[in-house]
């Protein structure tokens, strides 16, 4: 995917000859992981999917994922995000039937994955980068952002995505921060690594925490 994103956004230079048969190539197998629900999985090869083993069942990474509905809902585990960089790479070739008809069949998956307050989920829960991802996607594939696929109970993906926005100033670690996320409670600067770091506490945005 995003081989075919360089190719695109090298212009004229990634058009010439040479790099035909690499496009041809990329494109067919892009198209070859898009499954009957419309959504694009990881891998052309059946079975290879999210594999978990009773070997996991003391894990506690096993037993979380259970919990959040990872196991028994694999689809809004990853599949939504690589779905939408999938059409994002597609984009510039959605002239090709093949490719326009992929593209149609996605939107109409993502469209059914979206949430009654207008964003995406990953893990179960909403997430901000799923949102961002599926704005870069509209954008790129030319859908506005009050297209009615994407709009639900009135609410748009913006809207979904502003949900994690937190318009006041917090002090924290003698910093003021605002922006994304409800707030970072352990985020600092580490003068060792010359690094920010720490610990992002999702959850329902509250300006007033």
């Amino acid at each position: 995917l995003y081989m075919l994103l360089d190719l695109s956004y090298a212009g004229d230079a990634g058009k010439t000859g040479e790099f035909a048969a690499l496009r041809e190539t990329l494109l067919t197998e892009a198209l070859a992981r898009q499954q009957s629900s419309g959504q694009f999985r990881y891998s052309t090869i059946p079975g290879t999917e999210l594999r978990f083993t009773s070997a996991y069942d003391s894990n506690s990474l096993f037993i979380w994922l259970r919990d959040m509905g990872v196991i028994k809902d694999p689809d809004r585990f990853a599949y939504i995000l690589l779905t939408v960089q999938s059409l994002q790479a597609l984009a510039p070739y959605q002239e090709r039937k093949d490719v326009s008809a992929a593209i149609d069949k996605a939107l109409d998956y993502l469209s059914e994955q979206q949430l009654p307050g207008g964003g995406f989920a990953r893990l179960g829960e909403e997430n901000v980068q799923e949102d961002a991802a599926v704005l870069e996607m509209l954008s790129a594939l030319g859908i506005s952002l009050m297209d009615e696929r994407f709009t639900k109970d009135g609410y748009t993906v913006l809207d979904g995505m502003m949900g994690w926005y937190q318009a006041e100033s917090v002090e924290i670690d003698e910093g003021v921060k605002q922006g994304f996320y409800s707030n970072n409670r352990r985020w600092q600067y580490d003068e060792d690594t010359q690094t920010w770091g720490g610990e992002l506490i999702y959850g329902d945005p509250d300006p007033n925490d």
